[in-house]
């Protein structure tokens, strides 16, 4: 039976224990007064009652949207099944889409601090359409849909992140683990073990489904994919979309003659998380089929989205000079579903667009009619000016790294050599091989910064047993490194990487002044990560590969001072070296729940 079958079960005769037992005591009138007290609230809640459980059940999957409504009223209409020109009623009232949760944290909000609100959201459509379209992968049938008060507001915090993506909350391709620290340690009662280099995060690995690099290691595959090929990993195998409109050479597993489809016919798919091909859910796994889409007071606000980068002219202006507004707008299904033939039903012969094309569409449409309208204009040219000036930086920034480079790797060869720890040889013993990929929202006091890592390899005392510096990324607050460094040799899962950010000012990075080491002054952030907290063994890390994931800049040794600094770092993990037997032994005696898996993925 399944588990949630069996706790279902369970519930029901729990209640009706429950019940009975009331009934003892108090008298079966009684009970059945109460009962339909308890009837009678919850009818004249209804309707907010099914907005909450919309709202609770979208904050549930990964990405946790934070979704708030009033009420959900829905006025059936019986007849619709026999009467085609009958239809039921759908009338959402007050629904926010509410930026990420840390989203507008350190900074002052001067805008709407949410990403999309709708005052009322009305479907006349077909309530029978509902189940199909969750059981059949079929289209919600709507005649209408009216949207009275839609805001659609992109907006950057201090950071330069975006609200938009930041919701969205979409993973790397490469990336494999998550980070779990501040939130999940005081809501979801998670431990994270102290030591004297601070709290250590816990690095838990993805679902398969959730990456490319998951889904090829774990060898994930799902219906809706279409066929598997034999022999094939997921990493090799082409998409979905493609397998529909060109033959494959490969050859597939032989279903029943019964189950075969016949030639020509069409089915539902989908394309992985991930793939630039997938269409725009945005938390609702339905597609709409409307005839026509009727707006009225529309706002949007979309400097933000059209520049790379938070600017401080952008985030002094008052949200009115920034916001293009248009009263009415009619939208036909065939402006609707233009620009991707799998709207009008390419593929499986279903018209719909989902919820993230469906805004998209608005944002096109609206743009255009209010081209010439004052606020667009201030728009369209802070826009292009805002635009002329990151690439201007990115020019100069890169122009400094290159002639800073090969400096940059004499000097490291030559002054910050590697410390061995005593008794250890160069070439014996485990390494630790680090991928330092790149950073996000890294800034110091609000600002881009000259960043560059240093990272250190130490016993459980402190002491340094290997240590290197990357390069600076200059001017920016998202750095790309994609360097390599191999740390070593570690003798110990008790042992501690230190990946530690430090800013410098541009005299010193294209060297007009010198400093030969860093200083807490710059100190902008660092990750510690005991050796023990990144050997996972699990399918969605491939044998020998390396962990890959995201880990925010903390301060456990105060260095900040109370500058303001915050950042995330991509990092790649992989121990080379290690006899695993003597790691499990050491594993099994430090860890009281015990580790009984006979290998490690990032070991080789």
């Amino acid at each position: 039976m399944a588990p949630m079958k069996r706790v279902a079960l369970m519930a029901g005769a729990a209640i009706v224990v429950g019940l009975v037992l009331l009934a003892l005591l108090l008298g079966v009138w009684t009970v059945l007064f109460l009962l339909l007290l308890l009837l009678f609230a919850i009818y004249q809640k209804q309707e907010e009652l099914l907005a909450s459980l919309v709202c609770w059940a979208i904050g549930r999957i990964p990405q946790a949207y934070r979704w708030t409504m009033r009420s959900i009223r829905v006025c059936p209409n019986f007849a619709e099944r026999s009467d085609p020109d009958a239809w039921s009623e759908i009338v959402v009232s007050n629904w926010t889409w509410h930026n990420p949760l840390g989203f507008d944290d350190g900074g002052v909000v001067t805008g709407p601090n949410f990403l999309l609100q709708i005052d009322e959201l009305k479907f006349r459509m077909k309530l029978s359409s509902i189940k199909e379209a969750f059981t059949k992968h079929k289209s919600l049938d709507i005649d209408l849909l009216r949207i009275e008060g839609l805001r659609f507001n992109t907006s950057r915090n201090p950071r330069g992140a975006l609200n938009l993506w930041q919701a969205l909350a979409l993973p790397d391709d490469d990336v494999n683990v998550k980070s779990i620290r501040s939130q999940a340690n005081r809501y979801g009662g998670l431990h994270c073990e102290e030591s004297e280099f601070g709290s250590a995060p816990e690095v838990v690995p993805l679902p398969p489904v959730s990456t490319a690099a998951t889904r090829a290691a774990a060898d994930y595959w799902r219906p809706e994919w279409g066929e598997k090929p034999i022999g094939s990993t997921s990493s090799d195998l082409e998409s979905p979309l493609e397998r529909h409109t060109t033959r494959s050479t490969r050859s597939h597993t032989k279903k029943p003659e019964s189950q075969q489809p016949l030639l020509g016919e069409k089915a539902y798919v989908e394309e992985p998380i991930g793939d630039p091909r997938r269409r725009p859910r945005w938390g609702v796994p339905l597609r709409f089929d409307i005839r026509q889409l009727v707006l009225i007071n529309v706002q949007l606000w979309v400097l933000d989205l059209i520049t790379m980068d938070a600017h401080a002219t952008s985030q002094r202006m008052h949200p009115d000079k920034k916001r293009i507004d248009v009263h009415t707008l009619n939208i036909s299904r065939s402006r609707l579903e233009a620009g991707d033939a799998r709207r009008s039903g390419s593929v499986d012969d279903v018209h719909g667009v989902y919820l993230g094309e469906l805004v998209w569409v608005v944002v096109a449409e609206v743009i255009p009619l209010v081209l010439k309208r004052a606020a667009t204009g201030r728009t369209a040219v802070l826009a292009a000016g805002f635009a002329m000036k990151d690439a201007a930086k990115r020019v100069g920034a890169k122009t400094v790294q290159a002639m800073h480079g090969a400096g940059h790797a004499i000097k490291e060869a030559v002054v910050h050599h590697r410390h061995r720890h005593r008794g250890n040889s160069e070439e014996d013993g485990c390494r630790l091989q680090v991928h330092l990929i790149g950073g996000q929202e890294v800034t110091r006091k609000g600002y881009a910064v000259n960043s560059h890592a240093w990272l250190e390899l130490l016993t459980p005392a402190g002491d340094t047993i290997s240590s290197a510096r990357s390069e600076p990324q200059m001017w920016t607050k998202v750095p790309h490194w994609d360097e390599n460094f191999e740390l070593g040799p570690v003798g110990s899962v008790s042992e501690v990487l230190r990946v530690t950010l430090y800013h410098q000012k541009s005299r010193q990075v294209i060297g007009i002044t010198h400093q030969p080491k860093e200083t807490p002054e710059r100190f902008i952030g660092e990750i510690v990560l005991p050796v023990s907290k990144f050997l996972i063994r699990d399918k969605v890390i491939a044998e020998g590969g390396e962990i890959v994931g995201w880990f925010p800049l903390t301060d456990p040794r105060g260095l900040r001072q109370g500058t303001p600094c915050s950042g995330q770092i991509k990092l790649g993990l992989r121990l080379t070296g290690m006899d695993k037997a003597s790691l499990q032994e050491e594993l099994t005696r430090i860890n009281s729940s015990g580790t009984t898996c006979a290998d490690f993925a990032i070991l080789r």
